[in-house]
């Protein structure tokens, strides 16, 4: 990986954190203190594909994994906010979404 490349992988890995940031801002997301769970108003994935969802729950489990220090394939749930069901699991490097 050349210079170039790793200028693009950081580029994008802090435009992933800031996105994540400003939901956290606008109050759209909570964490959890140890970060191994995250809740969400369900309206942010409304009509969007599964594929946006995995990608999404990727973003915030690096996002997580970095902030809060967790360990290597430690798991993270995922709330629907207002009613606290759990919406989706990530473990493993496998996104199960229910």
């Amino acid at each position: 990986m050349n210079n170039n490349d790793k200028d693009n992988v950081i580029q994008k890995l802090a435009g992933k954190f800031k996105a994540v940031k400003d939901i956290l801002k606008m109050n759209l997301m909570l964490i959890s203190n140890d970060g191994k769970k995250v809740y969400f108003y369900i309206g942010l994935w409304k009509d969007k594909n599964k594929t946006f969802k995995k990608n999404w729950c990727i973003n915030i489990y690096m996002y997580c994994s970095l902030t809060y220090r967790l360990e290597k394939n430690v798991k993270i749930d995922f709330f629907d906010i207002e009613t606290n069901k759990l919406i989706a699991t990530f473990k493993n490097k496998k996104i199960r979404i229910l």
